[in-house]
């Protein structure tokens, strides 16, 4: 059974979330906003007609609710990020380090691991992960 065509965007309540929420919408997707300020989710979810699901992607338990909540997906836009520490190695603390890692790195392979099976099994999906520039080494 093919899944809806629902959109699941992380971090989507403003910048490339909020422009994407905004594409899907307008190209029939039933969008599901989320994003740790409710507000301004809330306020985009009313805007294009979808749904708001509040999420903090440091934490996991909030990702599993978020996709649950959110359905049978059949596009999902990990978009969420924070920016990490700039400091020198030494000087960065492994609570920094992790949880700057949490949002960027873990949240993004939460949501793909929960979303997966579901895709799978309507016989495919699409995943768009977004990255900061940071994440590039420019030479």
């Amino acid at each position: 059974m093919q899944s809806p065509k629902r959109a699941l965007i992380t971090a989507s309540a403003s910048g490339i979330g909020a422009a994407t929420a905004r594409a899907l919408s307008t190209e029939g997707y039933e969008v599901v906003v989320s994003d740790i300020d409710a507000d301004a989710g809330a306020a985009l979810a009313a805007e294009i007609g979808g749904r708001f699901v509040a999420c903090d992607l440091a934490k996991a338990d909030q990702i599993e609710a978020l996709v649950a909540e959110a359905g049978p997906v059949s596009v999902l836009v990990n978009n969420g990020g924070v920016s990490g520490p700039t400091a020198p190695v030494p000087d960065i603390t492994p609570e920094e380090w992790n949880a700057t890692f949490a949002v960027n790195v873990t949240a993004m392979f939460l949501a793909c691991r929960l979303v997966v099976p579901q895709m799978t099994a309507d016989g495919g999906g699409t995943i768009v992960n977004i990255a900061s520039v940071a994440s590039s080494i420019i030479a």
